[in-house]
């Protein structure tokens, strides 16, 4: 679902927020439809950069009917300056909604409505009972994230990861998280230096489910990509508070390739009972 939401939210932003030159909402703010969906350099090396914005939407792991009145939760993260272009993505949200996903959108079906909006820093509502509160929009840097605290921590993929395998190392999960965040921090951030961590420990893959993603990509002309998800428990009882600084990144930025497409998203969490494992597994 994250390159079906992806597109409709870049079709609405677009026609109905993008205003053109002297549209006000890019006058304090970067134009967040340019940014998102037009090709730019990045600040450094030579690919293309990370989005600013990431639209989360759940995976299910097959297809799945919402009845009428169904609601789900789709997460969105905003990096660097962009946070101030918050309300562009909720408008633009707002229409997509209002317009419908998917192709029977044509006949009048799957339209939604954005019924609420909760900053999870905060903890408060920034929209509720259709009603804007801008006071409850708050931001993190990732540098104030407080390292993991316990030694048994389970790792589940909220997304699937797309990268050429599932990681099977504890060395594949610390590069591959830190890759993503330097390309991060390189483009919305300071540009400062990741150190590079080799922690002692050890992984244990719970669960491994491989999903075949039906996604069109212009670049490779292909139609479908692997994805893995699943549930890997992480013995960190040997790490050091920047390897477990860097796992409390994850959390947020997740890890692999991928992103603006909403892959490779985790969830990390104590590990105390087998029920609690088998509980959050897709």
């Amino acid at each position: 679902m994250g390159s079906t939401f992806r597109g409709g939210l870049g079709q609405h932003l677009s026609k109905d927020v993008c205003l053109g030159v002297n549209c006000p909402y890019c006058r304090n703010a970067p134009c967040l439809f340019q940014e998102i969906y037009m090709q730019r350099p990045s600040k450094r090396g030579h690919a293309q950069p990370p989005k600013p914005v990431i639209i989360i939407p759940p995976f299910f792991g097959k297809m799945v009917n919402l009845l009428a009145g169904g609601r789900i939760q789709v997460d969105a993260i905003i990096f660097g300056d962009y946070t101030k272009s918050f309300l562009q993505l909720l408008l633009g949200m707002i229409a997509f909604g209002q317009s419908g996903i998917g192709p029977d959108r044509h006949y009048g079906a799957n339209r939604f409505e954005v019924a609420s909006v909760k900053c999870l820093e905060s903890g408060g509502y920034v929209m509720n009972d259709s009603k804007i509160h801008s006071d409850s929009f708050v931001t993190r840097d990732v540098r104030d994230l407080e390292p993991l605290p316990k030694d048994k921590m389970i790792m589940r993929f909220r997304t699937p990861f797309t990268g050429a395998y599932m990681p099977s190392t504890l060395s594949d999960i610390i590069r591959l998280i830190r890759h993503r965040l330097i390309l991060f921090v390189n483009e919305y951030g300071s540009g400062e230096d990741i150190p590079s961590v080799d922690p002692e420990g050890k992984i244990t893959i719970k669960e491994v489910h491989t999903h075949i993603l039906r996604r069109r990509s212009l670049r490779s002309n292909k139609n479908f990509f692997t994805g893995w998800t699943g549930t890997i428990l992480i013995d960190m009882s040997k790490f050091s508070e920047e390897a477990r600084w860097l796992f409390s990144c994850a959390s947020i930025i997740g890890m692999g390739p991928d992103s603006a497409f909403g892959s490779g998203f985790v969830e990390i969490f104590p590990s105390n009972t087998k029920t609690e494992i088998t509980h959050h597994v897709l």
